[in-house]
């Protein structure tokens, strides 16, 4: 035996089918991670297939390079049929044959791209962004910059934007984004640091593919004053444009919309954002409400703060922190001027849904509120919410069902814990209780220790 894999081992040599399948080995793995850095760009949504495609040909094109480097040999002066040589035989074919599926195996690891979980296609995570200040009080601007960031992007229907609770959790300045895009099913991540000297911002952001690590986009902006909604506005036009993103200009005004031109009401906008984000049952919105009303002063055509003012004030009042009637009327007062500011807000929308029927009890007003909010904001994520729950009230479980696993499309780590809570409410309003109860035990499980 002994000889005979000596035999085989010559011929092997002396026909250069290493040579050939170490030559085919290494142009294939060029062409795979070629195509797997330069795939999404070039090809967008059918990246995927043609990854697939491009790993299967190259798959059956080793062992026929194999198979004729064993039969050819090229010379100067054209192909030849290769000599036989001493290695004949059963023994020859059949180690031979398994040398060749050992080799395709081996092959196939080699080439292998960068192995993708289910990712929701289409999709960008904005990372809350990274504070770079010596003192750590940019906090709120770093958020509320990626916060404006999910606003801007949301309206563009194609794109399926991950924000929120689920991208709170993680903060651009952390290393494994090929991790966090797992765990946020996302396609891309938008990351990115800010800082502060004096008047002047600055602000570095990366677009980075989740499925490889790798930088699509990056570009540093140092912004003074108003030109840093300049700055946002081609930060989310590039994240479009780098996902393959045609958009029409209406979708692009949306996009583009000034927010406002005075930074002391967008700095005190983002101060009250995040109170309102971060407020406790047993505070109640009052610190919130106060920075939404001192923008106002600022600049009173700041239609984000108008609306963030209509929710404050209604859950404020709702929670027993003023009175009900003045709650409700004040939250009606600014919801009305947001809307009339900016009747394509999806947040002052998804504000109305909760409005509409609890204060008017007038549930196609609410549905109407529903559509105009998915309409403007596909990707904000509050109105599921709101709608969903407004249709586990009226017992309409199977529809809600649908809107709630649409707002968890969009919070698909640890998500806001009314969000399951309403989904498993759903579940056993149908009977469902095996549902119900795993949705609520993932409630325990991710937000155990904090205030549900």
């Amino acid at each position: 035996m002994s000889s005979r894999l000596n035999d085989l081992w010559s011929d092997l040599r002396r026909r250069q089918v290493f040579q050939v399948a170490a030559i085919y080995a290494a142009g294939a793995w060029v062409l795979v991670q070629v195509v797997d850095v330069l795939g999404p760009t070039i090809f967008g949504g059918n990246f995927e297939r043609v990854m697939a495609w491009l790993v299967a040909v190259v798959v059956v094109g080793f062992p026929i390079t194999v198979i004729l480097g064993w039969l050819f040999d090229i010379k100067p002066d054209g192909v030849h049929r290769t000599s036989p040589g001493s290695a004949t035989g059963v023994f020859a074919i059949v180690v031979s044959i398994a040398m060749l599926t050992a080799g395709t195996a081996g092959f196939v690891w080699l080439i292998k791209p960068d192995v993708h979980s289910d990712r929701i296609a289409n999709s960008v995570a904005v990372l809350p962004f990274a504070d770079l200040s010596a003192d750590n009080t940019l906090k709120h601007i770093a958020d509320g910059i990626a916060e404006v960031l999910v606003h801007q992007l949301s309206p563009i229907p194609q794109l399926t934007v991950i924000g929120g609770n689920s991208a709170s959790h993680f903060r651009s300045d952390a290393t494994d984004f090929l991790s966090i895009g797992e765990k946020l099913r996302a396609e891309r991540l938008l990351v990115g640091s800010v800082q502060k000297s004096g008047n002047r911002y600055r602000i570095s952001t990366r677009l980075i593919d989740a499925r490889t690590g790798k930088n699509l986009w990056s570009k540093r902006f140092d912004p003074d004053n108003q030109d840093i909604f300049e700055s946002q506005d081609e930060i989310a036009l590039e994240v479009a444009r780098e996902m393959d993103i045609l958009l029409s200009e209406e979708v692009r005004d949306r996009v583009t919309r000034d927010i406002t031109d005075n930074l002391d009401a967008y700095e005190l906008y983002l101060l009250g954002a995040n109170s309102a984000r971060t407020a406790r049952i047993e505070g109640g919105y009052a610190e919130a409400i106060d920075y939404y009303e001192r923008a106002l002063e600022q600049d009173p055509n700041l239609a984000l703060a108008w609306g963030g003012l209509a929710t404050s004030y209604f859950w404020h009042a709702t929670k027993g922190f003023m009175e009900l009637e003045e709650g409700i009327k004040k939250s009606g007062d600014a919801l009305e001027r947001a809307l009339a500011l900016d009747g394509e807000l999806a947040e002052a929308h998804a504000h109305a849904i909760f409005f509409n029927i609890a204060v008017h009890g007038d549930m196609p007003a609410a549905r109407r509120s529903y559509e105009l909010a998915t309409e403007y904001g596909p990707s904000f994520w509050l109105s599921y919410q709101a709608f969903g729950m407004v249709l586990n009230g009226t017992a309409q479980y199977e529809e809600a069902i649908k809107v709630f696993e649409r707002g968890l499309e969009l919070q698909p780590y640890k998500p806001e814990p009314l969000l399951r809570a309403n989904l498993a409410n759903a579940y056993s309003g149908l009977g469902e209780y095996d549902k119900a109860v795993r949705l609520g035990t993932a409630n325990y499980i991710d937000h155990r220790g904090t205030d549900l």
